[in-house]
């Protein structure tokens, strides 16, 4: 299973106009209002990744229609976390990530393959992050603006639409898209032109924040499906390095896993 990636970045300033008063002499006026400007589809659902920037969240994500797992990020404490698994030819798969500043442990199980490549499934092991040399090695990116980079993802998308106040759906060009949480070139190849137009939809909260990204891809493009549900705004789950007991240095293999070499 290859490290699979997930990010967010972006910005959108929105300004609201607020209450303007005029007096004639000795005569009081009521003041008028002006109603806050009404945001487009594609400007609320820039504004709703905007939002991600420097937040603190839970996430649970799918990815290639059954990986499934869960991230937590803590801006505040710039840490993140990543579990993930998924079945491969009938084998059950699991990639696991911490980072704390500027420590990163991995957690990988391959099932039968552990012993042909030398890895203990039940330890973590800190990285030497000088050899890990491809922008995309990691599940997410402290050194953006924000660890998942949904924003990069979703860089270029047509026909948005408003179902209601809170839901939007139109169709994202994924060739486009950028940061950890882009599909990766292969899968590209093998959508080929319908990953031009790829369907999503996404649900924003009362606050205007992202609460859920569905990337959905027809079935025999499985490979570009992601989901992103948001939760726990402001209180994630908590971030802890591993028990110095449990960590072992990153054998060669794990270096080609992350780089994809």
């Amino acid at each position: 299973m290859k490290n699979r990636r997930i990010a967010i970045a972006g910005l959108l300033l929105v300004a609201s106009l607020g209450l303007t008063a005029c007096t004639t002499a000795g005569t009081p006026t009521t003041p008028a209002t002006t109603a806050p400007p009404t945001l487009s589809p594609t400007e609320t659902l820039s504004a709703a990744a905007a939002k991600l920037k420097g937040q603190s969240y839970d996430v649970a994500v799918t990815q290639q229609g059954d990986a499934t797992g869960k991230a937590s990020v803590d801006s505040a404490n710039n840490s993140a976390s990543l579990q993930l698994s998924g079945t491969v030819e009938g084998a059950t798969l699991s990639l696991s990530a911490i980072q704390i500043g500027t420590n990163f442990w991995v957690k990988v199980d391959l099932g039968a393959l552990n012993s042909t490549v030398g890895l203990d499934a039940t330890k973590w092991m800190l990285t030497d992050q000088s050899k890990i040399t491809s922008k995309d090695a990691k599940p997410f990116d402290l050194a953006g603006s924000d660890a998942l980079d949904i924003a990069g993802l979703l860089t270029s998308t047509s026909n948005v639409t408003r179902t209601d106040a809170t839901h939007l759906s139109g169709t994202v060009d994924l060739t486009k898209s950028t940061g950890v949480s882009a599909p990766d070139n292969d899968d590209l190849t093998k959508a080929a032109a319908l990953a031009k137009a790829t369907p999503f939809t996404a649900t924003v909260d009362d606050q205007g924040r992202l609460v859920d990204l569905k990337i959905t891809p027809d079935a025999a493009n499985s490979v570009l499906a992601q989901t992103f549900a948001f939760s726990n705004f402001g209180s994630p789950t908590k971030i802890t390095a591993p028990a110095p007991g449990d960590v072992v240095p990153a054998p060669d293999f794990v270096y080609q896993l992350l780089n994809n070499d």
